[in-house]
């Protein structure tokens, strides 16, 4: 997910803002899951 994310902002894309986890619809045998990301560890420092 870093990578993803990583390369979406050197790109210039936009990245969507995180959902509510109230908004989220799962059905019976699906759970909603926190991913958090420290994007400093996936950022190419440019020297």
């Amino acid at each position: 997910m870093g990578s993803r994310l990583a390369l979406m902002e050197e790109d210039g894309d936009e990245i969507a803002p995180p959902s509510k986890i109230q908004d989220i619809e799962v059905e019976n045998n699906e759970k909603v899951m926190l991913i958090d990301v420290y994007m400093p560890d996936y950022r190419i420092e440019e020297v």
